[in-house]
């Protein structure tokens, strides 16, 4: 899960469409039982169900962008963008992050420290955009 939650920095997806495709993920996976629970005469505990229902999920949020980047068949598109700043967060991770303008949007890029320290600000930036054929968006920023 962390390593999940990690890889939202590095590509740029928009955590609300991930959260629903862990949505329709954890249903299907929690299908089979509901569907055998619904048949057995003897009546199962609220727990044991909610149990399930969240293993399902913690299932299905750790497979769900790994499913997305094998579903990706489409090309990347890539933008130019300018970095307008540059700035390391203060929390524990230390993260490096750009923020770019691209047509007329800002949006912020979490960077290695490598790539952090050759970017100036001004300087120009491509930014490569990918689709799932679930529907999740990301991107990265390269040189």
């Amino acid at each position: 899960m962390l390593l999940s939650l990690n890889t939202s920095k590095l590509f740029n997806y928009e955590f609300g469409n991930y959260m629903k495709i862990t949505a329709i993920i954890t249903a299907l996976l929690a299908l089979p039982f509901i569907i055998k629970s619904l048949k057995t005469d003897v009546p199962q505990k609220f727990g044991r169900k909610l149990s399930v229902v969240f293993a399902a999920f913690i299932i299905a949020f750790t497979i769900s962008f790994p499913i997305n980047f094998l579903f990706t068949f489409d090309g990347a598109t890539h933008e130019i963008a300018i970095v307008t700043d540059k700035k390391i967060s203060s929390g524990k991770t230390r993260d490096r992050e750009l923020y770019v303008s691209c047509n007329g949007k800002r949006e912020i890029y979490t960077v290695s420290n490598s790539e952090y320290e050759n970017t100036s600000i001004g300087d120009s930036k491509r930014i490569c955009r990918r689709k799932s054929a679930l529907g999740l968006e990301y991107s990265t920023i390269h040189d």
